[in-house]
C-alpha cells in the first residue's frame, strides 16, 4: 500500500561521500544516513509517494521490491522514532550554556575592592586577564599552572593599551575563598588546594567566551608543523594521555582539551593551557615528563587529584601562535582488554561522534553552519584508535601525520 510521506521543510540534506547527513534547523538536530537511506530521502523529497521510491529503488540497485519496500519502511520508522519526520526528540548538539563553579550558593559575599598583595596579567587567545589575589599564599600555585601564560607587560601598559580586559579576584576570608570572574562570584570553597585549578578553568572560560567560535569541541590537539591532529574523547578514553604522548615524542602540542572551531576559517588556533593528568594517568605520566613526581598535585572542585604541566611552548611566539588546518581526526580508547588498531571511519560517522564532544555551540545553527561543518569535514581522514599501549598508539599516529 503506497503512503505520502511529507519531509520536513526544515530538514536540509548534506552529502559526505557516499552518505548522507540531515539537519533539522527547527529542532537543531544531526543525523547520518547510510547511502540507501540517503537515496530514500532524496527520492521521496521528489515525489512523497512510497510506491514511486520502491520502484526507484527497485530499478537502481536491482532489488525485489518486497525488499525495497521493508528496507523504505524500516527507514521511514527510524525517522519517526527519532523525531526527523515528527519534529519529537531532543536536540543534538546541545548548545550548554557557561558553567558555575560555586559550591555554596547560601551567604556569597559579594566583590569590593580589597588590598590585593598580588596582580598578574595572563594572555589566552588575544585575550588578557588581570589576576588580583589577597596572598602571597596563592601566587605559587597559581603560577604553577598558569605562568606560561603570563604577561611581560605591566599593569599600567594593559590598562592604557584601550583593549578591554578580564578581571579574576581571589578574597580569604577566614577559611573561606571566594573567586569572582569580572567581578561576580563564580566560586566560593574552603579548600585551598582547589584555588589554582579554579582560577585556570576560570582563566579558560574568559578566554573562550571572548573569543568568536561556532563549535567549542573537547578534544587534544598537536601539530606536526603544518597540518593539525585532532583527538576528540570523552572521560576516561585516554584522549590526555595520547596528547602527553604524542607531544612526547616530537608534536607540538597545540591544546589538551579546548578546540574552537569558527567559520571563519577551517583552521584551528593553540589553545596552550597546561596539561592535566589526573592521579590514574601519574604512572604513565611520570614516564613521559622528567621531574613530573615532584610536581604539586591539586584537588579540583570536582574532588579529582591532578597535577598539571605546563607545555614546552612560548604561547607569544608568532610563529607557534598561527592557526593551521585539521587534516586527521582521531578518536582513541584506551581499554586494557583491547588491541591497538587504526581503523579508518566514515566521515559521517566520524562528525556525529565529533559532536557528542561538543561542549558548547556559541549560537543556533542555521544551514549555512552545517553546510560549513560538511566541506570542513570532507578535508579530514578520520579513525577511531582502541589501544591498550601508550607506545603503540603514539607509533600508530606520529606514522599517520607524518
Amino acid at each position: 500500500m503506497s503512503e505520502a510521506i511529507k519531509l520536513p521543510e526544515t530538514c536540509h540534506l548534506f552529502f559526505i561521500d557516499s552518505q548522507g547527513l540531515l539537519f533539522r534547523e527547527s529542532s537543531q538536530q544531526l543525523f547520518g544516513l547510510n547511502t540507501l537511506a540517503t537515496f530514500f530521502w532524496c527520492c521521496l523529497e521528489e515525489n512523497p509517494s512510497t510506491d514511486e521510491v520502491v520502484r526507484r529503488v527497485t530499478e537502481t540497485f536491482s532489488l525485489p521490491a518486497e525488499k525495497a519496500r521493508s528496507l523504505l519502511n524500516k527507514s521511514i520508522d527510524d525517522w519517526r522514532s527519532i523525531g526527523v519526520l515528527d519534529g519529537g526528540g531532543r536536540p543534538n548538539p546541545d548548545v550548554i550554556p557557561e558553567p558555575t563553579y560555586l559550591t555554596t550558593r547560601d551567604s556569597v559575599p559579594p566583590f569590593v575592592e580589597r588590598s590585593w598583595s598580588q596582580v598578574r596579567h595572563y594572555c589566552l587567545l588575544d585575550r588578557r586577564v588581570s589576576v588580583a589575589m589577597e596572598s602571597d599564599e596563592f601566587d605559587a600555585p597559581i603560577t604553577a599552572i598558569i605562568g606560561h601564560l603570563e604577561l611581560g607587560e605591566s599593569a599600567d601598559t594593559i590598562s592604557s593599551s584601550g583593549d578591554a580586559f578580564g578581571e579574576i579576584h581571589i578574597a580569604a576570608d577566614g577559611d573561606a575563598i571566594t573567586i569572582y570572574r569580572n567581578r561576580v562570584a563564580v566560586a566560593h570553597f574552603s579548600d585551598a588546594s582547589a584555588i589554582a585549578p579554579t582560577v585556570k578553568s576560570t582563566l579558560l572560560q574568559e578566554a573562550i567566551d571572548s573569543y568568536d567560535y561556532l563549535f567549542y569541541f573537547h578534544s587534544g590537539v598537536l601539530s606536526n608543523g603544518q597540518e593539525l591532529v585532532m583527538l576528540p574523547g570523552e572521560a576516561g578514553a585516554g584522549k590526555s594521555t595520547l596528547t602527553a604522548g604524542l607531544a612526547n615524542a616530537g608534536m607540538t602540542y597545540y591544546t589538551d582539551e579546548v578546540a574552537l572551531l569558527s567559520t571563519e576559517s577551517h583552521s584551528l588556533r593553540p589553545f596552550p593551557i597546561a596539561l592535566c593528568s589526573k592521579s590514574t594517568a601519574w604512572p604513565v605520566a611520570s614516564t613521559l615528563f622528567p621531574g613530573f613526581d615532584q610536581l604539586p598535585s591539586f584537588i579540583r572542585l570536582d574532588g579529582k587529584c591532578v597535577r598539571y604541566t605546563p607545555p614546552e611552548v612560548d604561547p607569544f611566539d608568532p610563529d607557534y601562535d598561527r592557526p593551521l588546518p585539521v587534516r586527521h581526526l582521531v578518536f582513541p580508547k584506551y581499554s586494557p582488554d583491547t588491541s591497538t588498531r587504526l581503523t579508518p571511519v566514515d566521515r559521517v560517522t566520524a562528525l556525529q561522534r565529533l559532536m557528542v564532544e561538543c561542549l558548547a555551540i556559541k549560537r543556533p545553527l542555521v544551514k549555512d553552519d552545517v553546510e560549513w561543518l560538511v566541506e570542513w569535514i570532507k578535508g579530514i581522514e578520520c579513525y577511531e584508535l582502541p589501544n591498550n599501549s601508550l607506545d603503540e598508539a603514539v607509533k600508530s599516529v606520529v606514522g599517520l601525520v607524518g
